[in-house]
């Protein structure tokens, strides 16, 4: 139980809302690993915390558009034996103007929960 409260805090989850807003975190319900987007001004910062497992992941984002662009990044030791990455999507991916971003992490060959969106 400990851990999941260390994992939840470490990367910064906010709760979905009924909103007309895209998602924007998501844990797996057995609580081994959360995704999320963080807004930085028009940045976003694009997290994942795993105490399941750790090594590589791919990222992807697609665009507005639909152009998809994958990438891989390294999950790395955090607080309480829980693995973890912050990717400023500005710096890794190229911008495909305003709209609506899709971003999807994967790990050993499958998608890490639902795609997660934010808007630019």
């Amino acid at each position: 139980m400990r851990r999941l409260a260390l994992l939840i805090s470490a990367t910064a989850l906010v709760p979905a809302t009924a909103s007309a807003a895209p998602r924007d975190s998501y844990c797996s319900p057995s609580g081994d690993y959360c995704t999320s987007i963080k807004r930085d001004g028009d940045d976003a910062i694009l997290r994942i915390g795993a105490f399941a497992f750790d090594g590589r992941y791919r990222l992807c984002v697609t665009s507005p558009r639909g152009a998809r662009s994958c990438k891989g990044f390294g999950l790395r030791a955090d607080v309480a034996g829980i693995f973890g990455s912050r990717v400023r999507w500005s710096r890794h991916f190229p911008g495909g103007g305003p709209g609506l971003y899709r971003v999807a992490w994967r790990k050993f060959g499958n998608r890490l929960g639902p795609r997660l969106a934010f808007r630019r």
